[in-house]
């Protein structure tokens, strides 16, 4: 068949719109206790290069990934792997 193309690179983003100051936004997104309340137990100390990784209640690791790039308060970029998906690379997320 001629004029079909596949795609072979799945890559879905969203752009979010906070009313928030970078520094607050910041806090939020890498405040263990700030995570804790909005998202659930999220670990990582957020700096370029280190893990990230998100735990139950009962310590079971929920997903995990790294810390592609970290310019508090402008930047955040990291990977996640969510645990028991069967993709071939992790996906990620960027602020």
């Amino acid at each position: 068949m001629t004029g079909l193309s596949i795609m072979t690179d799945r890559q879905t983003s969203y752009v979010i719109h906070i009313a928030a100051t970078p520094e607050k936004l910041w806090t939020v997104l890498t405040d263990e206790e700030a995570l804790k309340a909005c998202w659930g137990i999220i670990r990582s100390v957020w700096s370029t290069g280190a893990p990230v990784k998100e735990v139950s209640s009962t310590a079971t690791v929920l997903w995990q990934g790294q810390v592609r790039r970290s310019e508090p308060p402008h930047h955040l970029s990291f990977t996640f792997d969510v645990a028991g998906m069967d993709e071939d690379r992790p996906t990620s997320a960027s602020t």
